[in-house]
């Protein structure tokens, strides 16, 4: 039979939750009998048509894997062309609502009827996650152990990214304010947010996930990012240091160089996310 790269797109509701959904695209590949299953998990404020996600989507999909880039739930964007559309959504942001996303993404995926899907080897899930979807990956890894790649791009390793005064008077006043980039919008972010992280240090440590996953892992670097201090990467590397990579990429920034329009990507990017997708080929045949 000969396949053709295809793209569906899909809008999951989320049980408990009104008017809140996951939506995204699945791309599947063109030739690929059986293929695997890459989830690519984006940052805060992430969404599926952000920057260099589209490209390491297409480049992916030429490598014959089957490829979901999606919104969170709680991601206040809907699809590649509607960002920023459901800011109360953003609002009651969860790591945990986070972490089911993914689990409700591959139970969708696998009660999909569809020939292509039936290609799908879920024997080895492949987790790509930039930003905080760095660490949500090790955190969903901790208990599937179907994860056995994750690639981890400036990712973060502590989600509450402010001094614990500072979290006091957040959790006090009710709300955090942030502003959306390149807008005048802000969000206040619902205190939620931290006391659930507070009140679960351990269950939301991602050096621990990642020690309590199996999956090999690759995490990136860029030693000029602004968002993300360099040792968050060094630390989660060091929690595995037996089956994982560092690269620290000099001169690369939080986003990869990409503004949240990117065509085409800058040469250096372009180099790096090649580079990325070829250990992920290799660790794919064991190597």
């Amino acid at each position: 039979m000969e396949y053709r790269p295809t793209r569906d797109n899909f809008d999951i509701p989320v049980p408990g939750y009104e008017d809140q959904t996951i939506n995204g695209e699945i791309h599947y590949p063109a030739d690929a009998p059986v293929s695997r299953l890459v989830i690519l998990i984006p940052g805060f404020l992430g969404y599926v048509g952000w920057g260099f996600y589209p490209h390491i989507v297409k480049k992916l999909v030429k490598k014959n894997f089957t490829v979901v880039s999606f919104n969170h739930s709680t991601g206040g964007s809907y699809y590649a062309t509607r960002p920023y559309t459901k800011l109360k959504n953003l609002e009651q942001m969860s790591i945990q609502r986070d972490i089911d996303d993914i689990g409700f993404i591959i139970h969708y995926i696998k009660n999909l009827t569809d020939e292509r899907i039936r290609r799908i080897n879920y024997n080895g899930i492949i987790l790509v996650g930039h930003s905080k979807g760095g660490g949500i990956a090790g955190l969903y890894a901790a208990n599937d152990r179907s994860v056995k790649i994750i690639v981890s791009i400036n990712g973060i390793s502590d989600f509450i990214r402010v001094p614990k005064e500072k979290v006091d008077e957040i959790i006090e006043q009710g709300f955090k304010e942030h502003q959306i980039p390149g807008t005048m919008v802000k969000i206040k972010v619902d205190k939620k947010f931290w006391m659930e992280l507070v009140e679960n240090p351990q269950k939301y440590s991602v050096p621990d996930a990642y020690k309590k996953s199996q999956a090999r892992c690759l995490f990136v670097q860029g030693t000029l990012d602004d968002k993300v201090d360099p040792g968050e990467s060094v630390s989660m590397h060091e929690a595995i240091p037996e089956r994982s990579e560092l690269w620290k990429i000099d001169g690369m920034d939080h986003n990869l160089g990409c503004n949240p329009v990117c065509f085409p990507l800058p040469p250096d990017t372009d180099k790096l996310v090649d580079d990325i997708i070829a250990w992920i080929v290799k660790r794919d045949r064991g190597e």
